[in-house]
């Protein structure tokens, strides 16, 4: 006959100790595990949802921004050609600048001295004040 060799393994034998070990680490692992994969479930619905909330605010943002910023840009073009416009009036005003100064510093003397002016006689600007052809406050 044909001999066989059988190794038998004993189930091992735990102890009550090492049980209770194996179902506290279960008790304990299966709350931390269950809030981390509901945590993760959560944070991506939050992004899924983000995403699903966002992207028609995203397209009309997209579609419609360059069209606003460009007429800003043409607003602001204009009110710059306006502003340019009337700064060059006034320095054409300025038919007699004094030596060594440009026409902006002229201009600006110019104004300043008769701020000053109105200041000292306590005065403010009307219309009825500049009665004459030059601009200048009347001797009145």
């Amino acid at each position: 006959m044909e001999s066989r060799l059988i190794t038998e393994t004993k189930p091992k034998k735990y102890s009550i100790l090492d049980r209770l070990v194996v179902a506290v680490t279960a008790l304990v692992a299966m709350p931390v595990f269950s809030a981390v994969f509901l945590l993760m479930a959560c944070l991506l619905v939050g992004v899924a949802a983000l995403v699903f909330f966002l992207t028609p605010i995203i397209s009309v943002v997209v579609l419609f921004c360059p069209n606003i910023i460009e007429r800003n840009k043409e607003e602001e073009e204009l009110d710059d050609d306006e502003v340019r416009e009337n700064y060059d009036e006034l320095i054409q005003a300025v038919e007699t600048k004094y030596p060594d100064e440009t026409r902006h510093e002229t201009a600006l003397r110019y104004i300043k001295s008769i701020e000053a002016r109105l200041r000292a006689e306590g005065t403010t600007c009307k219309a009825s004040y500049f009665d004459n052809d030059v601009g200048f406050p009347s001797s009145n």
